[in-house]
């Protein structure tokens, strides 16, 4: 029968994947308790509680996920992602997180520039920050427009590509 660490894995993912988010953060949180190695459960973690606007909660999931494996390029879009929101809602100062947005975005595709998900970030910090289109619209060329970020970012959990399994 599957260990505890790996039912609560089981149960977060399939609530992750119908947009449960709550139960989904709850299970995770359990799971990374049991399994406190895992970056992916971290990782996903940071997924719920962005999709829940606790940006507060999330940054620092994504960063113990970037902690515990530095070449984790999805957890480092997540990271700027919701400092991108964050500045959004006024939560935090956009000086800091539009910086901080850009660095993790840049270092995401600089571990895997074939994942969508950090040229959209990027794409996000020139479209509405720096005002350049031109620099937006060339990291999306081979990617979806950054219009429609919400309708597959926010409805289609393309970042768990990643086993959330218990350590071995």
């Amino acid at each position: 029968t599957p260990d505890k660490a790996t039912l609560r894995s089981r149960l977060a993912k399939r609530y992750l994947l119908v947009q449960d988010y709550e139960r989904a953060a709850e299970h995770y949180g359990v799971f990374v308790t049991l399994e406190p190695g895992n970056a992916a459960g971290w990782n996903n973690l940071g997924i719920c509680y962005s999709r829940l606007e606790q940006f507060e909660k999330a940054l620092p999931a994504f960063q113990k996920a970037i902690d515990l494996d530095p070449q984790f390029a999805l957890a480092y879009a997540g990271l700027g992602d919701t400092y991108l929101n964050a500045s959004a809602y006024g939560l935090m100062p956009m000086e800091k997180t539009i910086m901080e947005a850009r660095k993790a975005a840049e270092k995401s595709i600089s571990l895997n520039s074939d994942q969508a998900y950090g040229h959209d970030v990027l794409a996000y910090v020139h479209l509405f920050y720096d005002w350049d289109w031109e620099a937006a619209k060339s990291g999306q060329e081979s990617l979806w427009p950054p219009f429609e970020r919400y309708q597959h970012h926010h409805h289609q959990d393309d970042r768990c590509q990643r086993q959330d399994r218990p350590a071995r």
